[in-house]
């Protein structure tokens, strides 16, 4: 929020509409965004395990074949820092197995990222309007230096 102090943030104590959907808005200056996933239910919480979007959505695994927390960055380093992003996704699966089956970024120019995969069109989430209070807050204080961690 302008100060260079890493915010973070959680659905779990968020009071929302419902427990299946969860939306957060950013500073528009928000830099190295990194979202990661857990599903909470009896014996949890769990991290939600990391698959290959591109193959069917099969598991990935480290080197030891352990599965991999879903770890996904936005806007990670200095060219990204005035890349727009509207990122959605859609988790599947039950409790101890589920996983992010579609991802998109629906503000992104150019090519996708490694991340973002969403096979349906019937279903991918159209672009949305940027938000008008973000435009007159960055009117009003344009982003000077903003800190990007190297």
């Amino acid at each position: 929020e302008g100060t260079g102090e890493r915010l973070a943030w959680s659905s779990w104590t968020e009071e929302l509409e419902s427990s299946f959907e969860a939306a957060k808005i950013l500073p528009s200056g928000a830099v190295a965004i990194c979202v990661k996933f857990k599903v909470q239910g009896p014996g949890g919480p769990w991290d939600v395990s990391q698959v290959d979007r591109h193959n069917k959505c099969q598991w990935k695994r480290s080197p030891l074949g352990e599965f991999t927390p879903e770890v996904i960055w936005l806007r990670a380093g200095p060219e990204e820092s005035q890349v727009e992003v509207d990122a959605v996704f859609e988790l599947k699966g039950p409790a101890q197995g589920c996983y992010v089956s579609s991802a998109i970024n629906t503000a992104r120019q150019g090519s996708p990222e490694w991340w973002e995969c969403w096979d349906n069109d019937e279903t991918r989430p159209p672009p949305e309007e940027r938000a008008a209070t973000l435009d007159a807050a960055d009117g009003a204080a344009p982003l000077v230096g903003m800190g990007i961690p190297q």
